[in-house]
């Protein structure tokens, strides 16, 4: 599959757009258009989990919630009342700024249970097992929600906290076990650089469903902009992640094509959406290209916009999907398949193996043209707020 989306795209792109769009309905029940965990925010960022989870909610999807430092969770709450912000660990505790952040020299690519190793780490004698213990905590208080959530976001304004790393590490292999589907952004992507291992054979979309959050079908999404993009083919080649620069030459599909293929290992299916002045989507067969105008202004939080939008998208596909095989509404179902914008009986089918790459593509597509609507508003002054209340 090769295509572009854009502003003048064909009529059967857009229709697929459309498809993943589920009807409001009189029967539909609180939930079901998607349960959204963000895992992200710390005691030096707060805004970022907001506008990812505002954006999942402001998108169409039904809750969020968000697992953060309990040093944030006060001035998440603040922001809105519409998210749930649950603190899974104490900054001041787990000893944040007392330990160096900044990742070793050597490349990524590390095997093992822990990726500690593969952060400098200077910690006092004897708090080992206290540390354990919180970590312990953090992860059982994350992987507790599991049964509610239909996608967990990983990443926006986490940190890079060797102890952080190390609980989101563990995070992100139970979400495999699990087969809850993930999208990976911001600080994420630097763990991700360094145990790339770490989403090896992660299952398909279309793997298997299951648990409250209903329809658990696997996926998971990498959302890098130029520089982590550089960083994750750094780790992937063993090179040194702190010294990674992006080519002069821009990536071209293959490339990410490329990049998707090593991060899925043998069994798996992982997603890579650049971030670019065009955002290139491919997984290790097919790709798409998202050329719609975005903003002529970069604020920051338009990435984690972009990642809350495709939390919420992930949902949404496999809705499609589910419909498409006659699951009907089901316990968690949006309905008979048919879309608001589209109700013909030959409308383009969905196939299973491009669900992530058309709720990738459509989540660029959409936070791309909100960003210019804003924009022509707002002009110069324009922050992230101000797209997701397009």
């Amino acid at each position: 599959m090769s295509t572009c989306l854009n502003h003048a795209t064909a009529a059967a792109d857009l229709d697929m757009i459309k498809r993943l769009i589920p009807p409001l309905t009189d029967t539909a029940r609180k939930g079901q258009m998607g349960k959204v965990g963000i895992l992200g925010g710390s005691q030096d960022f707060t805004g970022a989990p907001f506008y990812a989870g505002m954006a999942s909610l402001k998108l169409g999807g039904d809750l969020c919630y968000i697992f953060t430092a309990d040093e944030a969770a006060g001035p998440i709450k603040g922001y809105s009342p519409e998210l749930m912000v649950t603190s899974v660990y104490s900054a001041k505790a787990l000893g944040v700024g007392r330990r160096t952040s900044g990742a070793t020299e050597e490349g990524g690519g590390g095997k093992g249970s822990s990726v500690l190793r593969l952060f400098n780490r200077t910690v006092g004698r004897g708090r080992e097992e206290e540390e354990e213990a919180l970590v312990t905590r953090f992860v059982e208080q994350v992987t507790s929600f599991f049964p509610k959530l239909h996608v967990l976001v990983v990443g926006p304004g986490l940190g890079r906290d060797p102890l952080v790393m190390e609980a989101t590490h563990r995070i992100l292999l139970e979400a495999k076990h699990q087969a809850l589907p993930v999208v990976i952004d911001a600080d994420g992507l630097w763990l991700v650089a360094h145990a790339p291992d770490v989403l090896h054979d992660y299952p398909s979309a279309g793997g298997g469903e299951g648990g409250e959050g209903g329809g658990k079908v696997g996926g998971v999404v990498v959302t890098p902009n130029l520089i982590e993009f550089a960083r994750l083919q750094a780790g992937l080649e063993g090179a040194s992640i702190a010294d990674a620069v992006p080519s002069r030459k821009a990536p071209q599909p293959r490339d990410v094509m490329r990049v998707a293929q090593a991060l899925s290992g043998e069994k798996g299916k992982v997603t890579v959406l650049l971030k670019g002045k065009e955002d290139i989507v491919a997984d290790g067969q097919r790709y798409l290209v998202v050329r719609e105008e975005g903003s002529k202004r970069r604020s920051g939080g338009l990435g984690d916009i972009l990642a809350g939008s495709m939390g919420v998208l992930m949902h949404w596909s496999a809705l499609v999907l589910k419909a498409q095989s006659g699951g009907g509404e089901g316990e968690e179902g949006a309905g008979g398949g048919e879309t608001a914008s589209s109700s013909s009986c030959e409308a383009r089918r969905l196939e299973a193996r491009d669900t992530v790459l058309w709720a990738c593509g459509t989540a660029s597509f959409i936070a791309r043209r909100a960003s210019r609507e804003a924009f022509k508003e707002k002009r110069r002054s324009m922050t992230a707020p101000d797209a997701i209340g397009t």
